[in-house]
């Protein structure tokens, strides 16, 4: 005689947990997508410490995750979990040049003008036209931000 033992799954289920650098940092405001069978998808966002909750499941879903400038692996759950952790992997940033002329109101170049990229957090980078007005920089990145343009007096 044998005899079959089968765990209850509850009809209607919660999943909790946190999104993660690979130093253990929580990483905030990361969009969850649950996914069920049938394509229906319900969401959440991380807090600031990562955390995420989502109640109202059942059956089985493939949770995702997603922010700009992060790779983060899915899981597939099926019942309640209030311990996962999903892995955020940082995204090389984009790099990019810009090239221009500075001139003055007749289209002549100007010559040795220096030029400061500030983006929303401070970062700098800087330039000089060469003898005709010309510039370029390149191989420097763009965050998240943009950046932002000024002539600086040389």
């Amino acid at each position: 005689m044998f005899f079959l033992a089968k765990a209850d799954v509850p009809a209607v289920y919660s999943v909790g947990g946190r999104v993660v650098d690979d130093q253990g940092r929580g990483i905030p405001s990361v969009r969850i997508t649950f996914t069920d069978v049938e394509a229906n998808a319900l969401t959440t966002v991380t807090d600031i410490q990562g955390n995420f909750t989502r109640s109202g499941l059942s059956g089985v879903y493939m949770v995702t995750a997603a922010k700009d400038g992060y790779v983060i692996a899915g899981v597939s759950v099926s019942g309640p979990d209030n311990n996962l952790i999903l892995l955020a992997t940082e995204t090389a940033p984009a790099v990019y040049s810009v090239s221009g002329k500075v001139v003055d109101e007749d289209g002549n170049g100007i010559p040795s003008v220096r030029l400061t990229f500030t983006d929303a957090e401070d970062n700098a980078v800087t330039t000089i036209t060469d003898s005709q007005g010309n510039f370029t920089r390149t191989e420097w990145f763009l965050h998240c931000h943009g950046y932002e343009g000024r002539v600086c007096d040389s």
